[in-house]
């Protein structure tokens, strides 16, 4: 092998790692937002009747709008974040309003 073929592998080797990184971080944001929604969903169901309704509809919705990116294939990483971040704040904003009623 010439220095050329050997150049032009590193430089095809390193173009693969960064599409890697890219689809390794697509999983893990998809694999922590349906952590975030069974989470969601085991919580209500522990607390149902410690939960006020408006935190239960709340929650509740921003469940349904991470299981919507997540049914959307072309979902960016971006979408899946924020969508699961608003959910994770609202669950710890309930979290902590169970945690004062002791």
């Amino acid at each position: 092998m010439d220095e050329a073929e050997v150049d032009a592998l590193v430089k095809e080797a390193e173009a693969k790692k960064e599409e890697d990184k890219k689809k390794k971080d697509l999983v893990d944001a998809r694999n922590n937002a349906d952590s975030s929604v069974a989470q969601a969903e085991k919580m209500i169901k522990d607390n149902t009747d410690k939960i006020e309704e408006a935190d239960k509809k709340s929650i509740e919705e921003k469940i349904e709008k991470v299981k919507k990116v997540l049914e959307n294939t072309d979902a960016s990483k971006e979408e899946l974040e924020n969508t699961t971040k608003e959910l994770t704040d609202e669950l710890m904003k309930v979290g902590q309003k169970l945690y004062s009623q002791g």
